[in-house]
């Protein structure tokens, strides 16, 4: 378990943040407002549940001052709700996304996310929010019911659907939830005819996967594993999350050089190694300044460039990996200290003992099997070789 700071200490730092409800506060710690630090490792995303029994009250006294929720009382909204007889959680989602016919419309007092926003306020489960009863209880059908066959037909086939969701240059499910909220200015309207939650409507007719629904297969940008791109973002030697966006955004006008870099590694990589931005950006490792890592690069005796690619990528058992503080993009790493070319980095004019390596030597086989794409000792290959050493000293 984390050492999280007290919860008097964390309050200092989300008053700072000025969030005015429990949204802004999942918005944030999804990294959706630039504009803003990222939440450091010793602070919950889930505060209602880390300081449930050790200071949390509620989301006006985690806020602070600028917290103004509109919402009711849980007790409130809860008897609204129970007039409603919604038979689970999926008919609340309809709901709230106006797809329940005869029912009125949500009122701007009634929280979409009950569950967030009321969390030790009164919640206490999804049953007790809907009134649902033995009698009520519902379970979804195998096959496709009339009254489900009728609904779709107000939707445009999936096919046509999905044509003018890949129109619109999203890859992840997290850009297409900010897209049907009208957030995205530069993007057509969401046409009345293709619903907001097409996981649901479409589950029987087609549906696969937001990848599949967002990307057209054959235009699907092909990324780096997330271990060798992580090697790239940490060469750029950028401090936080703000100037990661702030190049992109930079770079993505001109030719890009990087193409299998995502811009938005943290939805990209969520599932296969992401553990935060510090991580990504090797904020909090020391590197070898440049004399000292090309003294040490230089003791490799490599000779080329596809030869520090080899090295880089651990392909080269005599001499294990590469250190953690070592770039493995120098030439950008150290294009303003030192930097010269591949040959500089690479060889010792006073000496000639350097050589091409294209052997292949015994390597050790790694626990996971390869099963492990997150793994960090063989980062999913299913083996690795020793390490020369960790770090080189600076």
């Amino acid at each position: 378990m984390k050492n999280y700071l007290s919860y008097k200490d964390v309050r200092k730092f989300v008053h700072f943040l000025k969030l005015k409800n429990s949204r802004e506060w999942m918005d944030y710690i999804k990294g959706r407002f630039s504009n803003l630090p990222s939440l450091p490792d010793n602070i919950p995303t889930n505060p209602y549940d880390v300081y449930l029994n050790n200071g949390w009250k509620n989301w006006k006294n985690w806020l602070g001052k600028t917290y103004s929720s509109d919402y009711a009382t849980y007790e409130k909204a809860s008897e609204f709700v129970h007039r409603l007889n919604l038979k689970g959680e999926h008919e609340w989602r309809k709901y709230i996304n106006s797809e329940q016919a005869g029912l009125p419309s949500k009122p701007d007092f009634i929280p979409d996310e009950p569950y967030i926003v009321y969390k030790g306020e009164g919640w206490k489960g999804w049953d007790a929010w809907l009134k649902k009863t033995k009698e009520t209880k519902f379970e979804e059908p195998r096959m496709m019911t009339l009254w489900e066959s009728a609904e779709i037909q107000k939707w445009l086939p999936y096919n046509d659907a999905r044509n003018f969701a890949r129109s619109l240059g999203l890859e992840y499910k997290e850009q297409w939830n900010i897209y049907v909220k009208g957030l995205y200015s530069d993007k057509k309207a969401l046409p009345e005819n293709i619903p907001k939650d097409p996981d649901w409507i479409y589950r029987y007719t087609g549906w696969r996967d937001w990848s599949d629904w967002l990307i057209d297969p054959h235009e699907k940008k092909k990324y780096l594993s997330f271990f060798e791109a992580r090697k790239f973002a940490r060469s750029l030697r950028l401090k936080d999350r703000l100037q990661w966006f702030s190049y992109v955004g930079e770079y993505s006008r001109k030719v890009k050089t990087f193409r299998n870099i995502p811009d938005k590694p943290n939805l990209e990589y969520e599932k296969r190694g992401w553990s935060g931005w510090d991580d990504w950006l090797g904020v909090n490792i020391k590197y070898a300044d440049f004399k000292s890592a090309k003294k040490f690069v230089r003791s490799l005796n490599l000779n080329s460039h596809e030869n520090w690619k080899t090295y880089c990528k651990g392909h080269i058992p005599e001499l294990g990996q590469k250190p953690i503080n070592i770039f493995a993009y120098p030439e950008l790493a150290y294009k303003d200290e030192g930097w010269v070319s591949w040959k500089d980095w690479l060889v010792d004019p006073d000496d000639n003992k350097t050589k091409d390596i294209n052997k292949k030597s015994q390597i050790v086989e790694c626990s996971c099997k390869g099963l492990n794409p997150t793994c960090s000792k063989c980062e999913g290959k299913g083996y690795y070789y020793p390490f020369r050493s960790d770090e080189v000293n600076v």
